[in-house]
């Protein structure tokens, strides 16, 4: 069973905060859905926090899927050089 975190319309300097310590009540090695269908603005620093879950959750043998990625938070993605697949497989 995995547990999934909604990210808000805005994945930012505001709402990355928010993010991290839901990301963050999960243990490392647990199966974890990021939903991202109501998300329309993807910045840089929602980039970093996801990447770091990535970073944790690979190292401990967890999962981490993000789901539903529109194709403007695609586009915004690859904007910054990345893709959700890539994401997922970050280790360092």
């Amino acid at each position: 069973m995995s547990a999934t975190v909604a990210l808000p319309d805005r994945f930012d300097l505001s709402s990355a905060p928010e993010v991290a310590n839901a990301l963050l009540k999960h243990p490392a090695e647990a199966s974890v859905v990021i939903d991202v269908s109501q998300t329309s603005h993807f910045g840089a620093l929602g980039l970093q926090v996801v990447m770091a879950a990535a970073i944790r959750s690979n190292a401990a043998g967890g999962r981490l899927e993000l789901r539903d990625v529109s194709d403007r938070v695609l586009a915004q993605m690859t904007a910054m050089g990345t893709s959700p697949e890539q994401i997922v497989e970050t280790t360092k």
